[in-house]
């Protein structure tokens, strides 16, 4: 027999494993890693970079960069349409939002397949919507709040991955002072 290494396990006891059980089997192996890699003496390793007082463990915190460049998949839901949606401002004091949002739509950590997805990025800017929903001089929030939720509730009511953690794997940006104000 050549596969001396295989198992054969019976066709019926083999268990499907959901997408989730996969994805949260795969941050297990991260975690290992990490942990493993507490003790370890990285410092004659040239990639090895990270020092100084303000690591809790330089090498944990090293290994786990190494594990999320390799394994962290992030969706980007496709709902919403520009200039409130995957778009915001690139030259202002709040550029950041609308860098990250274009990265993030050509990002190598973006999948397609949001059951491989370890997080999910709600697209939206809040600049953008303090610029196009809200009516300047009104103090008026509840059209920018209901942007929000709206959109939220578009994602809850479309796709699975919002209710399995009540959201909790799901981000948003907000580089507006008024982010958690609109969030809230």
């Amino acid at each position: 027999m050549d596969d001396t290494h295989s198992i054969l396990i019976p066709e019926r006891s083999r268990k499907n494993y959901s997408n989730l059980e996969r994805v949260e089997a795969s941050l297990g192996c991260a975690r290992a890693a990490i942990r493993d890699a507490k003790d370890e003496d990285r410092t004659n390793d040239p990639d090895y970079t990270p020092r100084g007082p303000m690591y809790w463990n330089a090498t944990a915190f090293y290994r786990s960069y190494v594990e999320m460049e390799k394994k962290l998949k992030v969706f980007v839901y496709e709902e919403g349409e520009p200039p409130v949606f995957h778009y915001g401002p690139c030259k202002s004091t709040y550029a950041i939002e609308g860098l990250f949002i274009q990265a993030m739509e050509i990002s190598e950590f973006r999948t397609r397949d949001s059951d491989e997805a370890h997080l999910y990025f709600l697209p939206f800017s809040v600049t953008m919507i303090t610029q196009v929903v809200y009516v300047v001089d009104s103090h008026e929030w509840t059209a920018m709040k209901n942007t929000a939720k709206d959109y939220v509730d578009v994602v809850a009511h479309k796709h699975p991955y919002w209710n399995r953690s009540l959201g909790a794997d799901h981000f948003m940006l907000a580089c507006h002072d008024w982010g958690l104000l609109v969030e809230s």
